[in-house]
């Protein structure tokens, strides 16, 4: 899945299971040990480690939360986003 800077994704904050509407600010992705770098966008599916900082844009909020999650937090994209879709891409 490849996500954006600008694209609002789902991503579940802590261990709740609450999802949050996030607009992604920034993208980082892990190069060595002591270097990350910034980028507009990354398939998650092939680049693994990496966090976003984003805004919570769950309820319109205007106040500007910035937050930050692993990719592993993310879920789909909001625009392809139906729930749906996790039920029957499972195998059983």
């Amino acid at each position: 899945m490849i996500i954006k800077v600008g694209q609002v994704v789902e991503v579940k904050r802590g261990m709740s299971g609450i999802f949050r509407d996030a607009k992604i600010d920034n993208i980082q992705i892990k190069c060595t040990d002591d270097y990350d770098a910034s980028v507009m966008q990354v398939d998650i599916s092939k680049i693994k480690e990496g966090t976003i900082t984003y805004e919570d844009v769950t309820f319109d909020n205007t106040e500007g939360n910035m937050h930050w999650a692993y990719f592993g937090q993310i879920q789909q994209p909001k625009e392809n986003y139906h729930p749906w879709v996790k039920v029957f891409s499972k195998k059983f």
